[in-house]
């Protein structure tokens, strides 16, 4: 069994827990085709530099991005997960994640109701917490939190994006995170940063490490 996050997530929802071993297979062969990513933050681990930071990551879901949430796990963060699409999720590695202590709800071919409520749920930290960071490749997220945070200024608005499948349950996503007390613009002014553009793991990595460096 591999170690590379901590056990201080609380929840997790994956298609099939019987898929870990599947998961860690996969995992560890990644690992060992990326030893430059290691090597990259390895030495940094006891300074903890993310410590404090809550990372939301949508982004695809397979063995290399699972590199880059156990660095940030490794690295201090607490990280919350969902996909960056209904179909983009590999069930074992997800499943690896979930058995690692990772709060990740994600499974392949997922209706738009799940993967918003996935979504929200990757929003939702403990002790109504906010993110300070997103990945967001692909841009899912941030077009939530824009409809979100402007919808609650004109709720108008959350009816003008039900002409498809995807906006309608967006639309219903937001208006079930308001009932439950989430507040999206909160959420759009508490990210300090965003990467929003497809990176390798490594260029990511980097940005995010740059980010807390100038912070601090």
């Amino acid at each position: 069994m591999i170690e590379y996050v901590d056990n201080n997530c609380y929840d997790s929802k994956v298609a099939n827990t019987n898929l870990t071993a599947a998961g860690y297979a996969k995992i560890e062969q990644s690992t060992a085709a990326n030893i430059s990513f290691t090597e990259l933050y390895a030495p940094l681990i006891n300074a903890a530099p993310l410590q404090g930071e809550r990372i939301v990551c949508t982004m695809p879901i397979n063995a290399e991005s699972a590199l880059l949430i156990g660095a940030l796990h490794k690295l201090g963060a607490e990280v919350r997960v969902c996909a960056s699409s209904t179909t983009n999720t590999d069930d074992d590695v997800a499943a690896a994640l979930a058995a690692n202590g990772v709060a990740i709800f994600a499974w392949n071919n997922e209706a738009w109701a799940e993967y918003w409520w996935c979504m929200m749920k990757a929003f939702s930290f403990a002790n109504n917490l906010l993110p300070t960071l997103l990945i967001d490749p692909y841009g899912k997220a941030s077009r939530a939190i824009s409809i979100g945070a402007n919808g609650e200024a004109d709720p108008a608005l959350l009816q003008s994006i039900t002409d498809t499948d995807e906006g309608l349950e967006l639309s219903e996503m937001i208006y079930m995170s308001h009932l439950s007390g989430m507040v999206w613009g909160k959420i759009a002014t508490a990210i300090e940063q965003t990467i929003n553009t497809p990176e390798t793991i490594s260029d990511c990595l980097t940005k995010i490490l740059s980010y807390a460096t100038q912070k601090k």
